[in-house]
């Protein structure tokens, strides 16, 4: 396993206890959040949703229903017509869906973000949260490091080095668009 250069610096965590039930505990809200997607989806006669934590839009297979129209600027994406009752309904449910990343994850585990970088010439202040990668007999726990040196520290979670976890990380996939929910939950 081979770290972005870009990488803020981190420490990394075997999860256990308490910060491992997290894990399991995000993976389960995660799964819940995809399903009602799916059924979202599904409803709509869609073929699948497009965004990340919050749908953007979705993809029809040709015209889109009523109650949709196409998104003038990514016309492959239909968006909910909020000129009608029913695209402003269709637009209030989507709304509601929302899948958890990772700052829902700091949450369980009491973490607050990391500030690594603060450049007075970026338009955006850049924050990091902690996340969790699977290794290949359990989790860790990756904690940013922030600009004053600190970092989260998971409860019962045993510190990992940095060789350690490279040792112990899963590789990634290299097209990380086929990740299904499912791939989570076996590990």
């Amino acid at each position: 396993m081979q770290l972005q250069a870009n990488e803020p610096p981190c420490h990394y965590f075997r999860a256990a206890g308490r910060s491992l039930d997290a894990i399991k505990t995000h993976q389960r809200a995660v799964e819940r959040a995809v399903e009602e997607v799916r059924s979202f989806v599904v409803l709509c006669g869609a073929e699948r949703a497009l965004g990340n934590a919050q749908i953007s839009g979705l993809i029809f297979a040709g015209r889109p229903p009523l109650g949709w129209i196409r998104n003038a600027s990514a016309p492959h994406m239909a968006i909910p017509d909020t000129d009608t009752k029913r695209g402003i309904s269709y637009a209030r449910r989507m709304s509601d869906l929302h899948i958890p990343g990772d700052a829902e994850f700091a949450g369980l585990i009491g973490a607050q973000p990391a500030l690594p970088f603060d450049d007075p010439a970026l338009p955006l202040m850049l924050i990091s949260w902690p996340s969790y990668i699977p290794l290949k007999d359990g989790w860790a726990i990756r904690c940013p490091v922030d600009r004053r040196g600190n970092h989260a520290t998971p409860p019962d979670a045993l510190p990992l080095s940095v060789d350690d976890f490279k040792r112990l990380a899963v590789s990634q996939t290299f097209n990380l668009i086929s990740l299904d929910s499912q791939d989570t939950a076996k590990n």
